[in-house]
């Protein structure tokens, strides 16, 4: 007989978790050279969870200086601004190989790295160019940078087609952009909503002297700010204040020039239109990222990186979530060949209830609240095709604190 007890058994699978989503994960493409015994170019590595493991392959501080490469720097950089234990990978390519090229969807770059490492949800392309590269400049902005946004959206959009359903965001090193934001482009005309061009820099960087030359003066912290993005919950802006000044001494522009040599009316104009650096806040000491803007018009949805993460987030619950529902029996209304109303509610109870997890009731809310609608009028057996609603209410962003003040005299009450 077996002894007297009480028997308690915990059932699992009833809430409707699904796996983390790793939103930092990051593929990175520097220019460099192979290291003998380590690794070739073209190679994907990592992950890298932290600096250390890049210096286990050979990229270190003195890889840089040897080959006049920033390969350390930028993954050094991008985990200075996301923190260890951010996934990272990382592909070296020559320095003939064009910024457009390294994220063109036909070329084994970036998307190379994407389709073989498929938790990717952003990417971040860099260079410093051969000698024998000739730039030819548009509004200030070299033409390959351009031809590079066009590109990623590319990249962008045919990750996210079927039968990929992968969905991230693209940062461009905006390096060597020419100084003067009057005759700068506008890269908010651009329509392409989930890439961005960093032009911000670190002047300690830039000024780096190698055999008495300086191969980095028209570099871009694009590592940097991909690394902070990568750290930040999806919602949240790289700017925030709260976030704290950054890790940054000497803030700069891709030019080599230092943003004291900016006023503020020029830093404005270059930061709408949609230009990613660093700028000081009055009554606040240090640096800090100006804004998450994106190469789209203003009055997008997605005019910032945060609700266009938070939306791919949305968007790779709400698959984890259906995905198991393919090719299930599904009962029809007999009265009116729709689905039953507690079928319809099930479905859409299925999935609010996990983005409510993931996403509304955590701390900080990744989004203010996220509702799911499923139509039960709908002609499935016609179809085969069940559609619903998600609508998503955002938080908000205060780019604006207005306080009215005014003197009282209280023996007027």
């Amino acid at each position: 007989m077996a002894r007297p007890d009480v028997l308690i058994e915990q059932t699992n699978g009833n809430l409707g978790r699904v796996a983390n989503t790793e939103d930092g994960t990051t593929a990175m493409v520097v220019t460099g050279v192979a290291v003998a015994d380590q690794f070739a170019l073209g190679d994907i590595l990592g992950p890298f969870f932290s600096v250390e493991d890049a210096r286990n392959v050979g990229i270190d501080a003195a890889y840089d200086e040897t080959n006049s490469a920033l390969a350390y720097e930028h993954i050094r950089a991008f985990f200075e601004g996301a923190g260890n234990g951010t996934k990272l990978y990382v592909m070296v390519v020559a320095d003939t190989v064009l910024l457009s090229e390294m994220v063109d969807k036909d070329q084994p770059y970036l998307a190379k790295i994407c389709s073989t490492k498929k938790d990717v949800k952003a990417g971040v392309a860099t260079r410093i160019p051969d000698a024998a590269y000739e730039p030819v400049y548009d509004g200030q902005v070299e033409e390959d940078i351009l031809l590079a946004v066009t590109k990623a959206k590319a990249l962008v959009a045919f990750e996210r087609s079927a039968p990929n359903h992968r969905y991230m965001h693209v940062y461009l090193e905006g390096r060597n952009w020419q100084g003067n934001p009057a005759l700068s482009t506008d890269i908010r005309s651009l329509n392409s909503d989930r890439v961005t061009i960093v032009a911000g820099a670190d002047n300690d960087v830039s000024t780096r002297e190698v055999e008495a030359a300086t191969p980095y003066l028209n570099y871009a912290f694009a590592g940097f700010y991909a690394g902070i993005k990568a750290g930040l919950p999806v919602q949240r802006n790289a700017g925030r204040v709260r976030n704290g000044a950054l890790l940054l001494v000497n803030a700069g522009m891709s030019n080599g020039a230092k943003m004291e040599t900016f006023n503020d009316s020029q830093l404005t104009a270059l930061h709408n239109l949609g230009y990613v650096f660093a700028w000081d806040i009055e009554g606040k000491g240090g640096w800090y990222i100006n804004d998450d803007h994106v190469c789209t018009e203003i009055t997008s949805d997605y005019a910032y990186s945060t609700n266009g993460r938070v939306a791919d987030k949305v968007s790779r619950i709400t698959r984890q979530v259906y995905v198991e529902e393919l090719l299930d029996e599904v009962e029809i209304n007999p009265a009116t060949g729709g689905l039953p109303v507690s079928v319809a509610k099930a479905f859409q109870e299925r999935l609010e209830k996990v983005l409510n997890i993931q996403m509304v009731n955590k701390k900080p809310k990744e989004a203010s609240a996220i509702t799911v609608y499923v139509n039960p009028l709908q002609n499935v057996l016609a179809t085969d095709k069940i559609e619903a609603e998600t609508n998503i209410t955002p938080v908000g962003t205060a780019r604006i604190i207005k306080v009215t003040q005014s003197f009282v005299n209280p023996f007027n009450n």
